[in-house]
């Protein structure tokens, strides 16, 4: 059975990453192109969070979900991401700063998707989920072409640790 506090921390997740890129869109000293890339990745970040209400929802009349992923898990980086939003919100954040954060973060959020091993019963939030697995890698693209232009290498040594 997943615990009631399960999609509720999937949602916080999803807007805290959310926020933290609508911070970026909004510094004007970032060029138009970046702030245009930070701003899509908040709005995927809503989406999948509505994705998540919806999933939600679906799973109040299907009781033989299950998930092996611990709550704890989630609450670590809840906490991690609750430290990154504080901290680009006191101080100013460079570009390059800005983009290898959100490498970090889609790797973790990216490494917690794939401990999550949850059993769906219910043909539409297994695809669902299925789908949301593959946000991460997608957003990762454009992060690792801009980490490319900014630090002249690929941010493999960020994901080796994971």
């Amino acid at each position: 059975m997943i615990p009631g506090n399960f999609f509720s921390k999937c949602i916080e997740i999803e807007r805290l990453i959310g926020s933290i890129y609508a911070h970026f869109a909004q510094n004007a000293n970032y060029d138009d192109l970046r702030r245009d890339m930070w701003k899509k990745l908040s709005q995927d970040e809503e989406g999948h969070a509505l994705d998540l209400e919806f999933a939600s929802r679906l799973s109040l009349k299907n009781e033989q979900l299950s998930t092996t992923i611990p709550i704890g898990l989630l609450d670590e980086l809840l906490a991690h991401l609750n430290k990154i939003q504080h901290s680009v919100q006191q101080h100013c954040v460079s570009d390059a700063e800005a983009v290898k954060l959100a490498v970090e973060i889609e790797v973790e959020a990216m490494v917690v998707h794939s401990r999550n091993a949850v059993e769906f019963h219910d043909e539409e939030l297994r695809k669902l989920f299925l789908a949301l697995g593959t946000y991460d890698s997608k957003h990762l693209h454009p992060l690792a072409e801009a980490y490319h232009h900014l630090h002249g290498h690929e941010p493999v040594s960020l994901t080796q640790g994971f």
